[in-house]
């Protein structure tokens, strides 16, 4: 089931600058996930960017920062904050 909400996700992250590379290396680019606080809905997670970065998913504001990515989210919902980027299972070579 892991597997399958975790495809989905990366399906529908269709405006990823970074390809879904999270999914392998367990970063955003060369620059380390941001941190999630806690799901404010299914779709949005609050998190800890120490700056805005050129991702159409990042919502950045004074006093909050968001993010919206599809993947990441379901990546937080999953692991929380403990995702260290490997392979899926049946992606492994």
């Amino acid at each position: 089931m892991q597997q399958d909400v975790l495809r989905e996700a990366r399906t529908a992250t269709t405006q990823c600058p970074n390809a879904c590379a999270c999914l392998e290396t367990g970063r955003c680019g060369q620059q380390p996930l941001c941190a999630g606080d806690r799901l404010l809905s299914d779709r949005v997670l609050c998190i800890h960017a120490e700056a805005k970065r050129a991702c159409p998913y990042q919502l950045h504001f004074p006093y909050a920062q968001f993010c919206i990515c599809p993947l990441r989210v379901a990546l937080w919902r999953e692991f929380g904050n403990h995702w260290l980027g490997t392979r899926l299972p049946h992606e492994r070579r």
